[in-house]
């Protein structure tokens, strides 16, 4: 299993140009096809927790720490390989992601 998780708030629209958007997109899907074909089962997954195949930015706050805390959650028991975050890495709701301890790697592309 293998994780990525966007930040879909309204600051990373924000702060992001429509060209570097649509690289984001096409390397984000060049990476679920490389992930799939090494074995690994891909889910994409938004800040809240849900499944969600587009990048919409529409949420009014990001809580960087709370997504990465669900998906230990969801998958507890289960192997992760890692989880990607896809952020700007402005979180204005809950915990620094920094100082939580999570049973896989955090790898990151702001």
């Amino acid at each position: 299993m293998f994780v990525i998780l966007q930040d879909n708030s309204i600051s990373v629209k924000e702060t992001t140009d429509s060209v570097s958007f649509k690289v984001l997109r096409n390397s984000v899907n060049t990476l679920k096809g490389s992930l799939a074909d090494d074995g690994y089962e891909v889910a994409y997954k938004d800040l809240s927790g849900n499944d969600t195949p587009q990048m919409l930015f529409n949420a009014p706050a990001s809580d960087l720490q709370g997504a990465l805390r669900k998906i230990a959650n969801q998958y507890e028991g289960k192997p992760i390989g890692g989880v990607l975050l896809l952020s700007d890495g402005i979180y204005n709701t809950g915990l620094s992601p920094l100082y939580a301890n999570y049973n896989f790697p955090v790898h990151t592309i702001g």
